[in-house]
């Protein structure tokens, strides 16, 4: 499969994810779908940049690290985000008077499953997701992405 596909795929995955999210309907079965859908593509994609010979910051192997470990974690762990973590903030939105509600949720912690051997990924995921809101993590490694999906552009 190309790049740009498995690309295209992981965009529909993650932005389908911040949709459902974003909905305040998504039941614990659903996260574990779409968020598991979400893992698979932007792994993939990660993988297949990483084979293509572009570089990473520490910065940026960390996060994606992180999202490997979660990946591998969703496998033994059937709620990885904290959905009764949910909290409420609110912002004026004229448009929908008077207030707009807003959900988030975060990534659960990993500190109990023993099958992830690889200790590295646990504490990358520590550092770069465990706590912090779904929807900022994935939008940051998209931008980590796409601007590698630049140089490998610029390279050809």
């Amino acid at each position: 499969m190309k790049l740009s596909n498995t690309i295209y795929a992981m965009n529909i995955a993650i932005d389908t994810l911040i949709k459902r999210i974003d909905s305040k309907e998504c039941n614990d079965k659903e996260i574990h779908y779409y968020l598991g859908t979400a893992l698979l593509w932007t792994g993939l994609t990660l993988e297949k940049i990483e084979n293509s010979g572009i570089e990473f910051t520490i910065e940026e192997k960390g996060k994606t690290t992180a999202f490997k470990g979660a990946n591998n974690a969703l496998k033994h762990l059937e709620n990885l985000v904290k959905l009764d973590l949910t909290e409420y903030g609110f912002r004026f939105d004229e448009s929908h008077w008077p207030l707009v509600f807003e959900q988030y949720i975060r990534w659960g912690s990993v500190d109990n499953i023993k099958e992830i051997t690889h200790d590295y990924q646990k504490k990358a995921y520590k550092k770069y997701l465990e706590g912090k809101s779904i929807e900022n993590t994935f939008k940051d490694i998209k931008e980590i992405i796409n601007k590698k999906c630049i140089l490998l552009e610029s390279l050809d």
